[in-house]
C-alpha cells in the first residue's frame, strides 16, 4: 500500500497537479487503473476524465485518457434579486485553481448615485457590511477574502466603498480560498453589502452551469 501512495504522489507531481477535483477519484486494484474525474495544471489548463494505468513493478504510468475541458464563463444570469433598490444579478461561482472559487455578480444601482460597501476576511477593521459567504454541500462556509467591483480590489482596509452610478452595469467578484477538497458541489452563495446604513445580502441556492 505505501509503494502504491508513493507512486500516485510522484504521477500527480508529474502531472503538475494534485488531482483538482471535489469529486472523489477511483483507483481500480484488479486493473490497476486510477481515474481522476478533473486535473487543474497550473490553475489554468483543466482535463477531465483522467485514467492512468500503473504499473508498480515499474514504476510507470501510462496515460489512456484525458478530456481537455474549457471551464464555462459567467456570461449569463442564473438569477436575479432585488434588495434595496439594488439588481443582483448572480452569474455562478467557478473554479480557479486547485481550491479557489470566484463568485461573480452584475450590480446595478437603480436609485441615486451612491456607495456600496463591503467587507472581507482579512479586514482589520469592519467596514459595517455582512461578510459575504459561499457553503458547500458539506456544511463547510467560506468568507470572500478579496471582493472586486468594477476596477477596485477590496481587501482589506475600513470603511471601502464603490461608487455606483444609477443604471451602470458593474461586475463583482467575490474570492473563496481553501475551498475543502471533499466538497462535491456548492449549496449556498450570500454576498453582504452595506448601503445608506442599510446592510443586507443576496441569496442565491442554485448555480447553474458553474464550474466546480
Amino acid at each position: 500500500m505505501k509503494s502504491i501512495i508513493v507512486s500516485l504522489v510522484s504521477i500527480f507531481t508529474f502531472l503538475g497537479a494534485v488531482p483538482n477535483s471535489y469529486a472523489i477519484s477511483e483507483f481500480s486494484v484488479n486493473s490497476a487503473v486510477l481515474t481522476v474525474p478533473r486535473v487543474s495544471v497550473d490553475g489554468n489548463t483543466y482535463f477531465d476524465s483522467v485514467s492512468l494505468e500503473l504499473d508498480f513493478n515499474t514504476g510507470k504510468f501510462k496515460l489512456l485518457n484525458a478530456t481537455p475541458t474549457t471551464p464555462p464563463q459567467p456570461d449569463k444570469i442564473i438569477e436575479a434579486q432585488q434588495v434595496e433598490d439594488y439588481s443582483l444579478n448572480f452569474q455562478g461561482c467557478f473554479r480557479l485553481g486547485r481550491d479557489e472559487v470566484h463568485c461573480y455578480m452584475k450590480i446595478i444601482n437603480n436609485d441615486f448615485d451612491r456607495d456600496l460597501f463591503v467587507n472581507t476576511s482579512n479586514s482589520l477593521f469592519s467596514s459595517s457590511a455582512l461578510h459575504s459567504q459561499l457553503f458547500d454541500d458539506l456544511g463547510n462556509e467560506y468568507i470572500a477574502s478579496k471582493i472586486t467591483i468594477a476596477n477596485k480590489d477590496i481587501v482589506a482596509s475600513r470603511g471601502t466603498g464603490v461608487t455606483l452610478i444609477r443604471g451602470i452595469p458593474t461586475i463583482a467578484i467575490f474570492q473563496f480560498k481553501n475551498i475543502s477538497p471533499s466538497a462535491s458541489s456548492l449549496s449556498l452563495f450570500k454576498p453582504g453589502f452595506i448601503s445608506n446604513g442599510i446592510r443586507f445580502q443576496g441569496d442565491y441556492r442554485s448555480f447553474g452551469n458553474s464550474f466546480f
